[in-house]
């Protein structure tokens, strides 16, 4: 691949796996993915334009549209589904972290914030806290409840004005899907306040899950769904990232899925035996029994001892 790395600016890499039948854009219908060898980082090629970006975000608003959870129907759903958003979700585990770390902060940035969920938890956590997050999908403000609208900026990041400073910056597996991510964190770097925390999770492309998927890993590809994912990290990475631009990493830790941690043996002994649910990506079959498991194996256990194909990292502005 002849192009430089976005995060090292080295020109050796390695080819990692080819996506043969793609679900990526209306051009893009297959690619490749390089590894940097010099800091780890890895990129799809061809890259994709601005074009594509534009339909994904804006022309499809495939974060906005309301997700149709086809267990609606179960009896257990209204008992269950609130207690998966709350504990196996992530979004109380990023909020419960960054207050823990900044537990004096006053105001929150979060970029990319689809229809608000993420702001939602920290104001239950800290609901005095100054909370604003933007989003370029036109559906996202609209699709957001209406306690949570007034507080989310549909607008594009690097050309918004916003006029001060933030303690919290989040930014929630984005920084996969960005054209030039290092305009994104030079302005978060100097929007945060002295002492600020800086919070952002991506795919792990070093996973167990990611290394025995491959091509069929969910961060990756998917048939059914456009997920736009253009790069993807690794800690090397991450670490390499956070010393570039002067920053502390406080705490990373990674969340996710047991189940790859597994013997692949054991892996397929469970699988069979257990099934698949409808979407043919969730491990156990039926609905009940699979959102208890994921409560407590693939969230909360995982956010303690720290496995899953998802990495998470705190980080604090001028090693402070």
């Amino acid at each position: 691949m002849n192009q430089t790395c976005q995060l090292c600016s080295k020109s050796e890499f390695h080819k990692l796996l080819s996506v043969k039948q793609a679900n990526f854009s209306t051009i893009i219908s297959s690619y490749d993915i390089y590894k940097c060898k010099h800091c780890g980082l890895s990129v799809m090629h061809p890259f994709p334009t601005n074009y594509d970006i534009v339909e994904l975000y804006i022309q499809k608003n495939i974060f906005s549209t309301p997700f149709n959870n086809p267990y609606k129907k179960s009896i257990l759903f209204p008992l269950l589904e609130p207690l998966y958003r709350k504990y196996g979700a992530d979004n109380r585990f990023i909020a419960q972290t960054s207050l823990k770390l900044l537990n004096n902060a006053e105001t929150l940035l979060d970029i990319g914030c689809s229809t608000g969920e993420q702001l939602k938890h920290f104001l239950t956590l800290q609901p005095h806290i100054k909370a604003v997050g933007i989003d370029i999908d036109p559906k996202a403000k609209a699709n957001a409840e209406n306690s949570i609208q007034n507080r989310i900026i549909i607008d594009d990041f690097i050309k918004h004005d916003f006029k001060q400073h933030f303690d919290i910056i989040t930014l929630k597996f984005v920084i996969e899907h960005l054209l030039d991510f290092r305009s994104y964190i030079d302005k978060i770097v100097n929007l945060l306040s002295p002492n600020g925390l800086f919070f952002l999770s991506t795919p792990d492309i070093d996973s167990p899950k990611a290394k025995q998927m491959k091509a069929h890993w969910f961060s990756i590809n998917d048939p059914s769904y456009k997920i736009g994912h253009l790069r993807w990290f690794n800690r090397k990475s991450l670490y390499y990232l956070a010393e570039t631009y002067g920053l502390k990493v406080l705490k990373i830790i990674n969340r996710g899925e047991l189940l790859y941690h597994l013997d692949i043996k054991l892996q397929n002994l469970l699988q069979n035996f257990f099934g698949k649910d409808k979407t043919g990506r969730k491990f156990i079959k039926y609905y009940a029994p699979r959102i208890i498991y994921s409560i407590i194996f693939d969230a909360l256990l995982a956010q303690k001892f720290g496995y899953g194909e998802h990495t998470y990292v705190f980080m604090t502005k001028n090693g402070n």
